[in-house]
């Protein structure tokens, strides 16, 4: 067997324990580095119920079951969030004992009217009538109150109108449904701006899936219903 210096065999044995502890720390080496070397962000991660994967927001990462988040630069616009997500926040916001309807097209088909505080403003929102009403043979001790908000919003490429329906009872199914307000004028009569103010002959504005049911209850005092009105072939 071939003999090695003393400070050799000290050397190579103090490089190993280096390296064991390096591997132990960082099985795979790369954990505090990027691909070139430089420091990576530090995540965080935690486990995911199955079916989580569809709602992640910037700065989450899903891999398995695992949601890892991590620093992510801010762009000028605001963030692009799930319409489940959003529904889940506005809800927070809502008083007990409601609903609040929500119903939104492109900004193609343009506005009904104008007015707000400058009177230039672009509304639609009378265009829309709502209901709610108990699902079954159930009655309401009083009428249920609908208050429509007086300014249309823009939100991702539509126009929205929101609508607050109070004063609702716990553990009733209530069916809420939404329709054209006239549907003689408002279904196909020209309206202003947009590119398509008017629905192609043969069509008329329709709310998609205009009927939805809902039931209140302590552990879901709330609820905020989304509808969308398109341009459909007339019935």
């Amino acid at each position: 067997m071939p003999s090695f210096p003393t400070s050799t065999l000290l050397a190579a044995a103090l490089a190993l324990t280096c390296n064991a502890r390096a591997s132990h720390a960082d099985p795979q080496g790369q954990a505090a580095r990027g691909t070139h070397g430089e420091a990576s962000a530090p995540t965080l991660s935690q486990s995911l119920p199955a079916g989580a994967q569809d709602d992640t927001l910037p700065g989450e990462r899903v891999t398995g079951n695992q949601l890892d988040r991590y620093p992510v630069e801010r762009s000028p616009g605001p963030d692009r969030v799930t319409a489940s997500r959003r529904s889940s926040i506005a809800s927070l916001l809502l008083p007990g004992h409601s609903v609040q309807v929500v119903v939104q097209y492109p900004f193609a088909y343009g506005y009904q009217e104008t007015g707000g505080a400058s009177g230039t403003e672009p509304n639609s929102c009378s265009a829309f009538f709502i209901s709610v009403l108990p699902a079954s043979s159930a009655r309401l001790n009083a009428p249920v109150r609908i208050d429509a908000n007086p300014a249309m919003r823009n939100t991702n490429g539509a126009y929205a109108c929101d609508y607050l329906a109070s004063g609702l009872p716990f553990d009733v199914p209530l069916r809420v449904h939404v329709a054209m307000s006239d549907q003689r004028a408002a279904g196909s009569a020209i309206w202003l701006g947009g590119s398509q103010p008017q629905p192609a002959p043969g069509q008329r504005r329709t709310v998609v899936d205009a009927d939805r049911e809902v039931t209140l209850s302590v552990d879901q005092p709330n609820a905020v219903l989304r509808f969308e009105m398109n341009y459909r072939g007339a019935p």
